[in-house]
């Protein structure tokens, strides 16, 4: 009676050296899939940019690239997935192999999404100018759809996997266990008839014991990564909600400032932005404010637009316009204040050109090219027109021949 169960257990054991095997290579041809994913991931990337450079972008070639690259992707999973359910013989296996496929497939499918979604919101003039955004939020929703689909399935293949593995262990325990128990005669026996019908020794068992080690080591690298992946996620999406309601909740008033800094604020923490980042930023700060102060505006906008490939940081420091600052605040500094005429040591507004700041007595404007008239100047201040407070003969004369022989001037 003896003889007729530990045969078919060690056919048993037979069986589960195989399906560890054809596991095994499961696994190799998921890796290989997952590198065909990246490099299919890249093509579709290139392409689209490839389109939005040509300005072809429309609806239809998005659509197009999408279906295509499914398309070879979901071929070449269907002839893997022929190829290891033709090899394989047990049913859970099979079903464990086509949750896994169906899950790349999904990934893959979520990841091309993503790339298109990515790829045409850098590119938001052509975005404005061609209308794709109905096409845009269908392909938000199938990401979303996808996301769930993926979790679900990851749910499935660790269960089946778990499974699997006690299945292993118990078949191999029960084995262990016998050839523990049995007397010297019965287990010389036992061990014959194993090597008779099945051809299987210790060194199988062995091998047994080692692949159930690899594997349950890579199922646990993969708990340990997923777990990990989660709680950054979280972590991440915690952070920015925090920065975000804390700028929120201080001030209402200036809604417009608040947004950029808790924006800046959400990109530091992503980008992970170290101390070289700031001496950059910094730095290309002092650049535009040295580039408007000797007025070389065109330098400072092919300047500008030289440096598109910079950081999002960067690129908002870059993409700022030079801001004038208000005629009160600006020092004046050029005038003499030694002629009894110059009236800068009492500082009347009046007596200084509106458009460049200078002394109308001291010096001539740089932008008009012209003699600043004191007497063809309005007042910002008062509103009233300045005729000349000095007195003297000599000003109201200079003011008068300024403003007869310059037309642009308004008297």
């Amino acid at each position: 009676m003896e003889m007729n169960i530990i045969i078919p257990k060690s056919i048993t054991m037979m069986h589960t050296i195989i399906n560890i095997q054809k596991m095994m290579v499961m696994m190799m041809a998921m890796l290989t899939i997952m590198l065909l994913r990246i490099r299919m991931l890249d093509i579709t990337k290139e392409v689209i940019i490839l389109n939005m450079k040509m300005m072809t972008m429309k609806r239809n070639t998005i659509i197009l690239i999408v279906l295509i690259t499914t398309l070879t992707i979901t071929t070449m999973m269907i002839v893997m997935m022929m190829m290891m359910t033709a090899m394989t013989s047990i049913i859970t296996i099979k079903i464990m192999e086509i949750i896994t496929m169906m899950m790349m497939m999904t990934i893959i499918i979520r990841d091309i999404m993503k790339t298109t979604i990515t790829t045409v919101r850098k590119r938001r003039t052509i975005m404005e100018t061609i209308s794709i955004k109905k096409t845009m939020m269908m392909m938000m929703k199938m990401k979303m759809i996808m996301n769930a689909i993926i979790k679900a399935m990851m749910m499935m293949t660790t269960t089946t996997m778990m499974m699997m593995m006690i299945k292993m262990m118990m078949t191999v325990s029960h084995i262990m266990t016998i050839m523990a128990t049995t007397n010297t005669i019965k287990m010389m026996t036992v061990m014959t008839i194993m090597i008779m019908n099945t051809n299987t020794t210790i060194i199988d068992i062995m091998e047994i014991m080692k692949m159930m080690m690899m594997m349950m080591m890579m199922m646990m690298m993969m708990m340990m990564f997923v777990i990990i992946n989660t709680i950054t996620k979280s972590m991440l999406t915690m952070t920015i909600s925090i920065t975000i309601t804390k700028k929120k909740k201080k001030k209402k008033k200036k809604k417009k400032k608040k947004k950029k800094k808790a924006m800046i604020v959400v990109k530091m923490r992503m980008m992970k932005i170290q101390f070289t980042n700031r001496i950059t930023k910094v730095a290309i700060i002092t650049i535009r404010n040295m580039m408007i102060k000797k007025k070389s505006l065109m330098k400072y906008l092919l300047w500008r637009r030289m440096s598109i490939s910079m950081t999002d940081i960067e690129k908002s420091i870059t993409n700022m316009r030079p801001m004038k600052k208000p005629k009160s605040t600006i020092e004046r500094k050029k005038h003499c204040g030694e002629c009894d005429k110059c009236p800068c040591k009492d500082g009347d507004s009046s007596d200084y050109c509106m458009s460049c700041q200078y002394c109308h007595y001291c010096y001539i404007c740089p932008v008009c090219e012209t003699a600043c008239a004191p007497g063809s100047i309005v007042d910002e201040l008062s509103g009233a027109l300045f005729h000349g407070s000095s007195g003297d003969g000599a000003s109201s004369s200079s003011s008068s021949s300024s403003s007869s022989s310059y037309p642009h001037v308004s008297t």
